[in-house]
């Protein structure tokens, strides 16, 4: 592996990814300015000839799926194991309690997980010296000839 002068990967060596070489290598790579961005024409240029800027993937599961994937994390069987124990020793009112807790547990963690299967990610991008924020699939996807980190 070849160093670089501060100390990193230099983008020639098969690093494992783009995280693993230094910014200024990896601006340079990308033929861009790290204070002015892209101008619109080069982000419209790249847009068009490589893509949006996403990555494949599978589809999300449903919200039945999600459910029971929350019921089968250690503190929701946990919880379910002390419902039917309680169940088992006439604790009826611990039991409904009891129940109450794991429904608000898996109520809770597939609402979290289902509002963030829908949150779409975000960019911090750079256009003629503009600083903004865009959703990640409207930035132009760019690939360099000649380097392309090891996936």
């Amino acid at each position: 592996m070849t160093i670089a002068p501060y100390g990193g990967p230099r983008p020639d060596t098969a690093a494992p990814g783009w995280h693993a070489h230094l910014a200024l290598d990896v601006v340079l790579a990308l033929e861009t300015d790290p204070e002015r961005g892209l101008t619109e024409a080069q982000a419209q240029q790249r847009w068009e000839r490589y893509g949006p800027n996403t990555l494949p993937s599978a589809p999300s599961p449903g919200w039945r799926q999600v459910v029971l994937a929350r019921w089968r994390d250690p503190m929701a069987a946990l919880l379910t194991a002390v419902l039917v124990v309680c169940l088992l020793v006439g604790q009826h009112a611990t039991a409904v309690l009891v129940a109450l807790l794991v429904l608000v547990n898996v109520g809770l963690g597939a609402r979290q997980e289902l509002l963030a299967q829908k949150a779409s990610p975000r960019s911090a991008i750079c256009r003629c010296r503009r600083r903004a924020s865009s959703e990640a699939a409207s930035c132009p996807s760019y690939r360099p000839t000649g380097w392309s980190p090891a996936t």
